[in-house]
């Protein structure tokens, strides 16, 4: 079925996104791993910012599994200290805090890389979680790999 319009595609993700996140939030909280974090900010050729949080993690029978956790516009500029943000309300959202592995960021600057982490340092005695800004980072130059059509299996 084709949907008659832009308002119907965006209802169907947004109803299907309501669906599968209770499962999603059961199965990340109670993995038997930490949590690592793949991040991308983007703009879209229409001008829209876009912030995709996608975690890999071994959900309770030992399966490796991925999910995409967020993917939210963004206003402002892509900085560091706006992903942070969005980031640590994602982890309190879906209770993980606690269990955070690695983070994997975009190709930005590597000072937007390093102001989102220490953003992330900063914020941890309000989220109540632990990460070294220096220590669980990766960064991934030639962002060219497809998550979001990997992780987008829950739509």
């Amino acid at each position: 079925m084709l949907p008659a319009s832009s308002a119907t595609s965006r209802a169907w993700v947004i109803r299907s996104y309501g669906y599968k996140r209770k499962p999603i939030q059961k199965s990340v909280v109670n993995s038997r791993s930490r949590i690592d974090f793949t991040m991308d900010l983007w703009t879209s050729p229409t001008h829209l910012g876009l912030l995709g949080i996608v975690t890999d993690y071994t959900d309770r029978e030992g399966r490796l599994n991925k999910a995409l956790l967020c993917l939210s516009e963004k206003e402002g500029v892509h900085s560091g200290e706006n992903q942070c943000r969005r980031f640590v309300e994602v982890i309190v959202e879906y209770g993980i805090q606690h269990k955070l592995g690695y983070v994997m960021m975009d190709n930005a600057s590597r000072a937007s890389n390093d102001i989102f982490m220490k953003h992330v340092e900063i914020n941890q005695g309000n989220a109540r979680y632990v990460l070294n800004a220096q220590e669980p980072r990766l960064r991934y130059e030639p962002l060219t790999s497809n998550w979001f059509s990997h992780s987008s299996s829950f739509f």
